[in-house]
């Protein structure tokens, strides 16, 4: 294999191995047992609310009831919390359950804990989506430098 070729062959791998994203998970865990998960097409940028039906899932105990919706606001400052990212969690039995999370965890990726309710252990997971079609481009990427690598052999 000539030299150019080699170097298109890596940059094709290169660039097959950047996915990008396709949508974002928000996986919230309000630490008693209820939970919900959301795909959102981009980071939450504005007051979001999010009625059951379009909510991935959503589990809660028996005493809470059924989940009616969830709200997701990047900034807390209409509840007097200006430097955090507020998840409202709303179920038929208890009404609203506010968890308090690091401003900006709406639009950034990672894993956060309840900054305020410390001994409730609430949880939110910000996760990016890979779109379908850069998967299989790493793959085909990964793939192709297996070959090249099998035929150096």
């Amino acid at each position: 294999m000539t030299r150019i070729a080699k170097l298109a062959l890596f940059a094709a791998a290169a660039f097959a191995a950047q996915p990008t994203a396709a949508s974002v998970r928000y996986t919230y865990n309000l630490g008693i047992g209820n939970s919900f998960v959301y795909t959102a097409p981009s980071f939450i940028t504005a007051r979001t609310a999010i009625p059951a039906a379009k909510l991935d899932s959503c589990k809660t105990i028996a005493a809470f009831g059924a989940c009616t919706y969830a709200q997701l606001l990047p900034t807390g400052t209409s509840f007097n919390r200006p430097d955090n990212s507020v998840v409202i969690f709303t179920t038929e039995k208890t009404g609203n359950i506010f968890s308090y999370f690091a401003l900006g965890a709406l639009g950034t990726p990672g894993f956060y804990t309840d900054t305020v309710l410390l001994g409730r252990n609430d949880t939110l997971n910000v996760a990016l989506v890979p779109e379908p079609a850069a998967l299989g481009a790493l793959a085909l990427g990964v793939g192709l430098l297996g070959a090249t690598r099998r035929r150096k052999a």
